[in-house]
This record gives structure tokens, C-alpha cells and sequence, in this order.
């Protein structure tokens, strides 16, 4: 199983954030950092994976709603995955 922990203090960027999901989850080199990138390459990983997430709290109110919608993509697959394959889960702190 893959633990990854995703610290958003500090976290100040779009840029930053995509980052960060890139090299944690090792999307590939064309990972289009966008969010039907993002579903795309999530719909490739299949190893068991947990994604803790903090300091969301920390963020700027745009950028925050913005990491949401990667958050709420991570919950809808976590669901789908159930139902699928493996294991996947996001833990948000």
C-alpha cells in the first residue's frame, strides 16, 4: 500500500499544488494539470493508495475552493473504486 501525505500549509499556488499531486501520486510527465488530467491519471493508478490531506484551513479562500474540487474528484473515485478495484481513500484532517 502507498500512504501519501498531502501538507497544504504553505501551499500558496495552483502551481504548487499541482506539484505536489504530480510528484506524490507519480502521474506521468504529461500529466496536464488540469482536472480532467487530473481524473484521467487517477483512473490509471492501481495500487492500494491513502492520501491524508492537512492544512487545508491554511489556505487562501480561492485557492481552497480550488484544491476542493480536486478533493471532491478524490472522494467520488474513492467511492467508484470500492465498487471496482482495490483500495483507495482520502483522509482529510
Amino acid at each position: 500500500m502507498k500512504e501519501v501525505r498531502w501538507r497544504l500549509e504553505g501551499i500558496g499556488t495552483e502551481d504548487a499544488f499541482q506539484d505536489l499531486v504530480q510528484e506524490s501520486l507519480s502521474f506521468p510527465h504529461y500529466y496536464g494539470r488540469n482536472p480532467d488530467a487530473f481524473w484521467d491519471c487517477l483512473n490509471e493508478i492501481f495500487e492500494e493508495v491513502t492520501i491524508r490531506v492537512s492544512g487545508r484551513d491554511t489556505l487562501e479562500e480561492e485557492l481552497r475552493k480550488n484544491i476542493d474540487l480536486y478533493l471532491d474528484m478524490c472522494r467520488e473515485y474513492e467511492t467508484a473504486r470500492r465498487a471496482r478495484r482495490g483500495t483507495f481513500h482520502l483522509i482529510v484532517e
